[in-house]
């Protein structure tokens, strides 16, 4: 694997070389066109549009557009062009990672760090992180704790996906791209007008469906997609002052055949962290670079395996929601009133050989209800902005572990609970101007979350003794709450209009709640809430006649009892664990289009994540690299467009680099990504007036073997490591019923 990856960099740099260079000469030749001011992108991210160079947090926003021309298809695609974001992901749930900041625990039951929102809606699953992109209007991620503004209070951050609302005029269009792998996808919406203007519509539909990219010798192959979604949305406009948006939408995972791993034969190394197993060093004694069972791989291919039990990934979520925007004497009043429910059905060979060694299931159940109220009001002298939030999860949730070693050697556990989450909340913001060019913010939130277990379990290598945990085992300990505050304090200067500059302290939190391996002991089963306290300055500027845009922020993360997931691979105790934690960083945008036909972006992440007094399972305590947290991370986009007969040719290029880091905060070795880059392009085609587009891609240009997940389960002779997508070929054709 080591060496893929190094061929992986060397056929990047050729690569780039070739693709780099007739960019760079028709730049040369064609510097005498006329330069091309920057498209103003309008966020939201501040409960009102604005200007992204109007708002003082380190923010990322990437248009429909922009998504489109990159072919992003998936939610965890953007990790690719926003600093400081990274994702890791099972086909049973996704975490993203802000600045460090994210929880590796794998199961469902317990919310990210980082907020996922979708039209102000607040997503609670791990499960449902990852699905399809399409018909969006805009992505936004802000860096940083947020709560005084959005619903649902986050430490790490927060990705607000925006979807294309109904319009007054017919809109919409459709796409088809084939790939590798025999990928169809296809996506189209059409809206507009339904009766006159008072009652708007529109429709969005995808499909994406692909053969699994990991080979088994054994069966059918396994990461593939087949995956169905669909969106209506109904705006009514009763008068000019008031606005209602009806909104369903589904999403359905049929089957796939996902629950596999690269195969990787690892053992305890020292402090009981896995190591992997190299010629004449396997200590379980069978043969060399073999697991517990004897089995070794008989291809050098990563992406050939052999796996007795494919597994397979079934995920049903539906969501409705109505949106009142009110205009009154007072502000604009809105409410936003959601319902969520989501089943998954999930089957991983765990250990991803032919041996029946090890089996994990998962089934969960999902309910999911939240009230937004909030009122605000914009002049030129004040905004502020106050509400209420209320959200209540229900979450019914089972897995199971089996285990077979050998002839008469099986072991069979199961967890069976119900956890119930109920919280509300009260926040608000004011931006205050000091004088012509100073603004003060400042924010707060009290934010109370109540959590209650009801749980039955087995423990595979008890003796078979069902153990109970509710009020009535262990009394108060199966209903906590948590009760905190949230806030904001910043200073904005604008030395020139153009130029803005801002400094300012935040504070995060993130309620407690109940482990994901259930034991009955309330020391062990209740971690405590986790608090961030944000030092942050930063700047946004856009020059050179308005054709450039530079952004960039330094942050100091104080982190009090950050919930650390650790996973002993000895005992296979998974735990979360209240540690501190220390994070410093800095990051830099920047995006330039200096003549009409040549833009350019870059992205840059310095970070140093540690956490302290991580207990290895040697018994060593020690400090640790916090997950997900290379200590550098670069970005690019570089896309030329030149004429080409009454129409437009572009040519693109995209990369990203990641430095080294780990999956979990053990820091065990074979969960050590080492650093790799991925890169991408595409020639498109587009006529003027922009009403069909044609385009040819290739994705991982270089063909770079890298992980997008891995854990340590070295006790039982292996890790378990999903792989990313190899290199993947592909064309688009798009059509437009009308220039969006």
């Amino acid at each position: 694997m080591r060496n893929l990856k190094m061929r992986g960099l060397a056929e990047f740099a050729g690569a780039t070389t070739l693709l780099l260079a007739p960019c760079l000469a028709l730049s040369q030749a064609d510097t005498s066109r006329s330069v091309e001011v920057l498209e103003e992108i309008v966020v939201t991210a501040q409960k009102r549009e604005q200007n992204l160079q109007d708002v003082g947090i380190a923010l990322t926003a990437i248009s429909g557009r922009e998504l489109t021309r990159l072919g992003f298809t998936d939610t965890t695609d953007i990790v690719q062009q926003v600093p400081s974001l990274q994702f890791q992901s099972t086909s049973t749930f996704s975490t993203l990672n802000i600045r460090g900041v994210s929880q590796t625990e794998f199961t469902d039951q317990n919310e990210l760090p980082v907020a996922v929102v979708v039209d102000g809606v607040y997503i609670s699953s791990p499960g449902a992180v990852q699905t399809q992109l399409f018909d969006l209007e805009r992505v936004e991620v802000l860096r940083g704790p947020q709560g005084t503004l959005f619903g649902r209070n986050s430490t790490g951050g927060l990705v607000h996906y925006v979807t294309r609302k109904p319009t007054s005029s017919l809109s919409g269009g459709a796409s088809l791209t084939y790939g590798s792998y025999d990928q169809i996808k296809l996506d189209g919406a059409i809206g507009g007008p339904l009766s006159g203007d008072k009652v708007l519509g529109r429709i969005a539909v995808a499909a994406n469906y692909y053969d699994g990219y990991l080979d088994n010798l054994l069966g059918p192959d396994v990461l593939a997609a087949r995956n169905y979604s669909a969106r209506g949305q109904l705006q009514f406009l009763p008068s000019d002052d008031l606005t209602i948006l009806v909104k369903v939408q589904a999403s359905i995972n049929d089957n796939e055949r996902n629950g596999g791993y690269v195969w990787n034969p690892a053992a305890p190394g020292p402090d009981g962290l896995g190591v992997d197993i190299g010629p004449n060093d396997n200590p379980f004694g069978t043969c060399d670079g073999c697991d517990l069972l004897g089995y070794r791989n008989p291809s050098s291919d990563p992406y050939e395996q052999s796996f007795d039990t494919p597994g397979f990934f079934d995920r049903k979520a539906y969501e409705s929601s109505v949106t009142i925007d009110w205009d009154t004497s007072l502000g604009t009043l809105t409410s936003v009133t959601d319902y969520y429910t989501q089943a998954k059905d999930y089957l991983e060979d765990t250990d991803a050989s032919p041996n029946p060694l090890f089996l994990y299931t998962t089934n969960h159940d999902l309910d999911q209800f939240s009230q937004e109220l909030r009122l605000s009001s914009s002049s030129e002298s004040l905004f502020w902005v106050a509400g209420l939030y209320y959200l209540n999860i229900k979450s019914d949730f089972y897995q199971s572990l089996a285990f077979n070693f050998g002839p008469g050697v099986d072991f069979f556990g199961y967890d069976d609970r119900t956890d119930e989450t109920s919280s509300w909340a009260a926040f608000g913001q004011i931006e205050y101007p000091l004088a012509e060019r100073w603004k003060l913010i400042t924010g707060l939130r009290w934010t109370e979350d109540t959590k209650k277990l009801n749980a039955l379990t087995v423990p595979a290598f008890g003796d078979g003794t069902p153990i109970i945990i509710n009020s009535g085992t262990i009394g108060g300990a199966a209903k906590q709450t948590f009760s905190n505050w949230q806030g904001k304090l910043q200073l904005e200067w604008r030395p020139k209009d153009d130029y803005l500059l801002y400094a300012g302290i935040s504070r995060g939190t993130k309620a407690g709640g109940f482990q994901g391996s259930l034991n009955p002991d309330p020391a062990f089963l209740v971690f405590d809430e986790e608090k961030l306290t944000n030092f942050e300055t930063g700047f946004k500027l856009t020059f050179a006649g308005g054709t450039t845009r530079l952004n960039g922020s330094v942050f100091y993360y104080d982190y009090e009892d950050y919930q650390a997931f650790t996973f002993n691979q000895t005992t296979l105790a998974a735990r979360v664990q209240n540690k501190p934690a220390k994070v410093k960083g800095a990051e830099l945008e920047f995006f330039s289009q200096p003549v009409r036909p040549l833009e350019i972006g870059l992205g840059l992440s310095l970070l140093d994540a540690r956490a302290k007094d991580i207990v290895l399972p040697s018994g060593l305590v020690t400090d640790r690299d916090m997950p997900q947290a290379p200590s550098s991370s670069i970005n690019g986009l570089i896309r030329y467009s030149v004429p080409v007969r009454n129409g437009s040719l572009s040519l693109q290029f995209d990369f990203k680099y990641n430095a080294s880091s780990y999956f979990t905060v053990n820091n065990a070795p074979v969960e050590k990504e080492d650093a790799y880059w991925l890169s991408n392009a595409r020639i498109a085609y587009e006529p003027e007036g922009g009403r069909w587009g044609a385009s040819v891609f290739v994705k991982n240009i270089a063909d770079a073997y890298y992980r997008v997940y891995a854990l340590d389960v070295s006790g039982l002779g292996f890790s378990n490591d999903r792989p990313g997508q190899p290199r993947w070929f592909g064309v688009n054709f798009s059509y437009n019923l009308a220039a969006e």
